[in-house]
């Protein structure tokens, strides 16, 4: 009788544990559901690498939320030309900038509008490949990056001006000017 009850004792342990870990199991993928966002009609799922959104049928990555950004100073972007000039002042050392170039370079070809590299000074042009362009008279419009006093993105005649204080502001304006273009925010 007592081997018995010892027998009977073990598969109760045995089976309250299956159970526990069923319902771990259970508990953590519903929990994992609940991380995630929704602005303006977008859904965010948190990620390794950020925060993955379908955005026109596209896969995208963002570091921030948009309602984490939204305090970021910019007026509305509207693009509408098939070509767009991608320019920053050769001499200005202060931030790293290439990597944002290229994001939006990639980002235009994407949605079929033409980027072209460019210079807004002749003099900081390297070999004078790439076209000259300035605010006032560029012939598209024009992606101009600069450093600054204050971190906002404003427009000025023809361009677009990203101004940052630092490197980690202009990842935030990168991706405050990217959820703008793509309508993600206003």
């Amino acid at each position: 009788m007592g081997k018995k009850r010892l027998i009977l004792r073990k598969e109760n342990v045995a089976l309250f544990i299956l159970i526990l870990m069923v319902l771990s199991v259970f508990g953590m993928w519903k929990a994992s559901g609940t991380n995630e966002e929704e602005y303006n009609g977008f859904k965010f799922i948190p990620s390794q690498n950020g925060w993955d959104v379908t955005i026109n049928n596209q896969k995208m990555v963002f570091n921030y939320l948009p309602k984490d950004i939204e305090m970021m100073n910019s007026t509305p972007i509207s693009i509408t030309g098939q070509k767009i000039y991608l320019a920053y002042d050769q001499e200005d050392k202060e931030l790293d900038k290439s990597f944002t170039m290229n994001y939006l370079a990639s980002l235009f070809y994407q949605n079929n509008i033409r980027p072209q590299f460019s210079c807004i000074k002749e003099k900081a042009c390297p070999d004078n490949e790439l076209p000259l362009v300035n605010c006032d008279d560029a012939s598209a419009e024009v992606i101009l990056i600069r450093s600054g006093n204050e971190s906002k993105i404003f427009k000025q005649n023809m361009c677009y001006i990203i101004q940052s204080q630092n490197n980690y502001d202009l990842t935030v304006l990168r991706e405050r000017f990217v959820y703008q273009f793509l309508g993600v925010m206003s």
